[in-house]
């Protein structure tokens, strides 16, 4: 049996497991909780697992872009981590540039309103969130701008240390 089997049958194991304990109508919450937590510590682990996989086919790839037989496209890439950003200084710059970029060379007019330099600094900026304090600080409704589900209840088990 070659690995993509194995690990096909590892899939229907797992999925038969879970199956079995969400539909038993006997097993306690305790018992549910104890397959949840030990299911979480084997996703960790098929995470240490995914990343040393990552590492071997990165190190055997000749080519930065490879076709599976399955149709899968394999790209290799190489990105770098950039942090720590001075964020107030480069929306310094980009509003200059933008102020700049609304000056009208012949006449001398600002063609763009504050409002407009300020809406199009998010051509430059993609925030990831919104600050929902902030913004009702300020009487505006986040709620009001994007759509909100329901709250999701979620359970955390942490480990005695």
């Amino acid at each position: 049996m070659d690995a993509l089997e194995r690990i096909a049958d590892i899939r229907q194991i797992l999925s038969n497991c879970i199956n079995d304990v969400v539909n038993s109508p006997d097993m306690e919450v305790g018992g549910i909780c104890e397959v949840l937590y030990a299911l979480r510590e084997l996703k960790k682990d098929l995470g240490l697992l995914d990343g040393e996989l990552e590492q071997a086919a990165i190190g055997r790839m000749e080519e930065n872009i490879i076709f599976l037989p399955s149709g899968q496209q394999v790209e290799r890439r190489t990105g770098a981590d950039r942090k720590a950003w001075d964020h107030k200084g480069l929306a310094t710059i980009v509003a200059n540039r933008i102020y700049e970029s609304s000056i009208d060379m012949d006449t001398g007019e600002v063609l763009l309103s504050p409002t407009e330099m300020m809406a199009k600094m998010l051509d430059y900026a993609a925030p990831s969130y919104w600050r929902v304090g902030e913004l009702g600080k300020i009487g505006v409704s986040a709620d009001s701008y994007c759509e909100k589900s329901e709250g999701k209840v979620s359970i955390s088990i942490t480990s005695k240390k």
